[in-house]
């Protein structure tokens, strides 16, 4: 996102959270892929941090989207993880971008370095922070007994 795009898109710093925990665990593990074993600890421990912060975040999506569902509005998991058309297109792309590089580089070091299979984790509950915080959601129809 350029400048000006930040100043106007809400949720700028979830998606900068999304990118930062996909380097991070680049940064790591990518060094560990190519043989580089005395960092395999220490991969091995950010993925797994970036793994139990993501299971804290999807927490947070789920308590966010509960409390929006129980105010009346019709948040389903579908549009709240892959979003509905009001996502702003930088926003989308950057999330899903930050999504697909970790699943990329989960395929490309998993061999070397299996912890990195968790990561993906984390890019995914940061789309679905930006929807729970961000995402408009329709009212919720009437429940029928």
């Amino acid at each position: 996102m350029s400048g000006s795009d930040r100043a106007s898109v809400p949720g700028v710093a979830i998606v900068v959270a999304s990118w930062v925990g996909t380097a991070l665990v680049a940064a790591c593990s990518i060094p560990v892929a190519l043989g580089v074993e005395a960092l395999s600890r220490v991969s091995m421990v950010v993925s797994l941090g970036v793994f139990f912060a993501a299971i804290a975040l999807w927490v947070w999506v789920f308590l966010i989207a509960a409390a929006r569902s129980s105010a009346g509005e019709n948040v389903a998991v579908a549009n709240l993880f892959l979003f509905d058309a009001q996502v702003p297109r930088a926003v989308r792309l950057h999330l899903f971008g930050a999504l697909a590089a970790s699943v990329i580089l989960t395929l490309a070091v998993a061999a070397r370095d299996p912890f990195t299979v968790l990561t993906p984790m984390w890019g995914l509950g940061c789309c679905g922070l930006w929807g729970a915080r961000h995402g408009t959601y329709g009212p919720r129809p009437d429940l029928r007994r």
